[in-house]
């Protein structure tokens, strides 16, 4: 991989060690080792990016070329500039609770930053699918992989120069305001494809008629039609892939299934978990550990469709999604849209 530019040569040591007192002081910012190369400072703004965000940028700087990939955009060597440029021309969208959300959506930063591969097709949500695959992979997310459904398309990426930050406000230093970047990708202007919504979750684009656009030789490389009883999970690591046949992983996958099915939703009638009204929110809970919505008892279903799991295994991978939920919406809409597209 290409070198990345280091831009900001010339941050003030004063800005940099109010930087580290902060990040030093902040439990949720794992990365203490603030450097200049890290930082990128308008008269408004000091944006620090941390070496987890770094990394998953740098592993985007070209397209998705294996199965165990997830598809989405990919960056230029001046994605960095692009950052610059947007904090210091635009003002963002800022929250008023904690944790304090900021983003620029889909603004243009003046310089090519990457590559948006979203596609949208008013056939698609006909059911007219000839071109086009089925692809199912994990998409990391924070520390969990989330399992995505997703439809792909032979077709060029297009060059962009708008882009997409957000990060969470932790701080002032020297009068600037202080943004821990959760993630910063190519995107649409205002971040929309033809005037549309982008669905906050991936598994909601065929419905709403958006697909990938992929390179032949990916597109060559996912099968055709598998069959739900031989599904692999194509789980990357480093050069090579691994067929997940854990006892305890498969019993996890099968109740995230269930957690996350559209059996749940319909039931509940919530169809986002992490957008929802706490009222709703609470449905779902209620419904999920047995209590109940309507006569229905969720946990106590599955306990009987699934003889192999045990109340506690249910009990603790509920909890489990119960406490990932939870953080997705104490970061408001800091979910699948904010992690790259």
């Amino acid at each position: 991989m290409k070198h990345i530019n280091r831009i900001f040569e010339n941050t003030e040591p004063s800005i940099i060690d109010e930087v580290k007192k902060i990040v030093d002081e902040n439990q949720y910012i794992t990365d203490k080792d603030v450097t200049d190369d890290k930082l990128v400072v308008s008269d408004k703004w000091v944006v620090y990016i941390s070496k987890g965000t770094m990394d998953h940028i740098k592993s985007h700087m070209s397209p998705s070329v294996e199965l165990g990939d997830a598809p989405g955009s990919y960056y230029t060597q001046d994605w960095k500039v692009g950052v610059k440029n947007v904090i210091l021309k635009n003002e963002p969208q800022v929250s008023d609770k904690p944790p304090f959300r900021t983003a620029w959506t889909g603004l243009d930063s003046g310089v090519k930053v990457g590559f948006v591969t979203i596609g949208h097709d008013d056939k698609i949500s006909k059911g007219e699918l000839d071109g086009y695959k089925k692809y199912t992979y994990e998409r990391p997310v924070r520390d969990s992989k989330v399992e995505e459904t997703i439809l792909i398309k032979v077709e060029d990426a297009k060059e962009t120069n708008f882009l997409t930050i957000v990060g969470a406000k932790v701080g002032e230093v020297s009068g600037k305001a202080l943004i821990s970047l959760w993630t910063t990708y190519p995107d649409f202007k205002d971040g929309k494809v033809d005037g549309k919504d982008i669905p906050m979750n991936r598994s909601e684009f065929e419905k709403a008629g958006f697909y990938f656009k992929c390179t032949k030789e990916f597109f060559d490389k996912v099968p055709n039609e598998v069959s739900e009883s031989k599904r692999f999970k194509y789980l990357k690591t480093f050069e090579s892939f691994s067929i997940n046949e854990n006892t305890d992983d498969k019993k996890e996958e099968r109740v995230s299934d269930f957690l996350y099915s559209d059996e749940v939703k319909q039931d509940t009638g919530v169809t986002s978990f992490t957008t929802c009204d706490e009222g709703d929110w609470d449905k779902v809970k209620n419904y999920i550990s047995g209590k109940g919505i309507n006569g229905v008892t969720g946990k106590a279903y599955f306990l009987n469709n699934n003889e192999d799991i045990t109340e506690e295994e249910f009990d603790k991978y509920y909890d489990e999604w119960l406490d990932n939920i939870e953080e997705q919406r104490g970061y408001e809409d800091m979910n699948q849209q904010d992690m790259n597209w």
